[in-house]
């Protein structure tokens, strides 16, 4: 993992972050890289500043809402995501805000 690597996660931090990943995983619904996510990705580079891994996310979130943003939350931490998300009609959810 990156952040363990990076020293910015120790190995505790890391087997517990593992942990609630396996627990998570059976309420998530992964969308497959499909043609029409590829294609929604690419549509998504050209409109928005995102990273090509970002598209990829954003895509996906939308072939999940079966093409209606607005039936779905998103949530990220990467701004440039979050300002995709709003502008292709999501619902953002938000935290607190950081002081």
């Amino acid at each position: 993992m990156r952040l363990v690597r990076e020293g910015a996660l120790d190995q505790v931090g890391a087997q517990a972050a593992e942990e609630r990943l396996r627990l998570l995983r059976s309420s998530w619904h992964e969308v497959l890289p499909s043609e029409t996510c590829r294609s929604q990705a690419k549509r998504m580079l050209r409109v928005h500043l995102l990273r090509a891994a970002d598209s990829l996310q954003c895509a996906a979130a939308l072939v999940a809402a079966d093409h209606d943003p607005s039936r779905m939350q998103a949530v990220s931490l990467d701004q440039r995501l979050n300002d995709a998300f709003y502008s292709e009609g999501f619902v953002l959810v938000t935290g607190p805000r950081q002081k």
